[in-house]
């Protein structure tokens, strides 16, 4: 189970708090980039 807190403002990471082995930070913003990318996008 990850156990992971982020905290955001404008696609800048603020806070970062990991409880155990999880994603790195640079994986994390790559990854809501692109979950931002296909859900705004115009299907």
């Amino acid at each position: 189970m990850l156990r992971q807190v982020y905290i955001l403002l404008n696609d800048e990471i603020l806070y970062q708090r990991n409880y155990a082995k999880g994603i790195d930070a640079s994986f994390f913003t790559k990854m809501l980039s692109k979950i931002k990318k296909d859900t705004f996008s115009k299907n």
